[in-house]
């Protein structure tokens, strides 16, 4: 911030670091709301996180710190509702974050492996055409593979594609108008920006993350080189930055947005050009988003009965991301042991 670098303490870092822009009254003013919302009764989600602290200050410093800790969660200072963060802040404190050394796909392998040695089959390439409903209860899937079509029986569906897309799936007509009203104003995918550069030597000289709260975009950044070599090219490092766009939910100019996040960048950084080779940009919106909503959008029950979503459009309040799609799956299997018993 303002050019200097402040490191955020394990214990105390928030009131650590407003105690370089704020008094002591200001900073137990927000600390103090901040805990009443832990303590007592968390703010409404009506009104964003910024337009809440904008009721205890006015410090454009401490406005920043929260701004780029937003970008935790991915969203917009301007979009995150104020309950939402707090929910988040709670959770989050003290908890651990990692990712597997070789990537996401590592993850889903592992997933193929759990699923078949309990006597299931994972099929790839292919397409599911339809959800078949009958007498408002779900019966079944069509699906796409290796040029045919393949009409599967189930007693229950559970949908990963996202409530808009399991609704065309199964036929809008099959569901109740409340849902389908309900899913078009909660049901927003949100927008999100990350730029990869490589380099020689460390951009970022720790194995942190780096938040940049006061650029053209919240922008959070990370030499996950130094915390996991086996991601950068052979004999270079690797920096992640992470930026969430001026708006999370209008529509994704991206020439505009990476061209921000890159300026942001070339002020964080000393020597970025000399240095920095883009090696790729990433980009979520629309139906491929970063959300496909805020958490809590959704329960994962659907009016059509069997019929199941999971993923991050049905998220519940706590956690966020990967976490909050394991635990939507774990809810769904939950209720589908203790409702449907065991073919004979």
């Amino acid at each position: 911030m303002g050019g200097k670098d402040y490191l955020m303490p394990p214990k105390g870092g928030l009131r650590d670091l407003m105690s370089h822009f704020a008094d002591d009254r200001e900073t137990a003013g927000v600390l103090g709301a901040i805990r009443r919302a832990f303590a007592w009764q968390e703010p409404s989600t009506a009104i964003s996180i910024r337009d809440w602290l904008l009721q205890y200050t006015r410090n454009e410093k401490i406005l920043a710190i929260f701004r780029g800790l937003v970008n935790y969660q991915c969203v917009n200072f301007r979009d995150m509702p104020a309950g939402e963060f707090i929910r988040q802040l709670r959770f989050g404190t003290g908890a651990a974050a990692g990712a597997h050394p070789q990537g996401f796909l590592a993850l889903m392998q592992e997933l193929v492996r759990v699923i078949e040695a309990g006597g299931g089959r994972v099929w790839t390439s292919a397409r599911a055409k339809r959800i078949v409903v009958q007498d408002c209860v779900a019966r079944g899937i069509v699906v796409e593979r290796n040029g045919s079509e393949s009409d599967i029986a189930a007693r229950a569906v559970i949908s990963s594609a996202g409530p808009h897309a399991t609704v065309d799936l199964a036929g809008s007509g099959n569901f109740e108008n409340g849902y389908l009203k309900e899913m078009k104003e909660k049901v927003r995918p949100l927008a999100y920006v990350c730029v990869e550069v490589s380099s020689e030597r460390p951009l970022v000289d720790f194995p942190g993350v780096m938040v940049v709260p006061e650029g053209r975009r919240q922008m959070t950044m990370m030499c996950t080189s130094l915390a996991y070599p086996e991601y950068a090219p052979p004999g270079k490092h690797l920096l992640q930055a992470w930026a969430a766009p001026d708006s999370s939910f209008l529509p994704l100019n991206t020439a505009t947005e990476v061209d921000m996040v890159i300026q942001d960048l070339r002020e964080a950084i000393p020597g970025f050009d000399r240095q920095a080779e883009i090696l790729h940009v990433s980009y979520w919106q629309k139906d491929w988003p970063m959300y496909r909503a805020l958490p809590g959008a959704l329960t994962q029950k659907t009016p059509i009965e069997n019929l199941y979503n999971v993923g991050d459009g049905v998220a519940p309040l706590v956690p966020l991301g990967l976490p909050a799609c394991a635990e939507t799956a774990r809810i769904v299997v939950a209720d589908i042991k203790q409702r449907l018993k065991p073919a004979a």
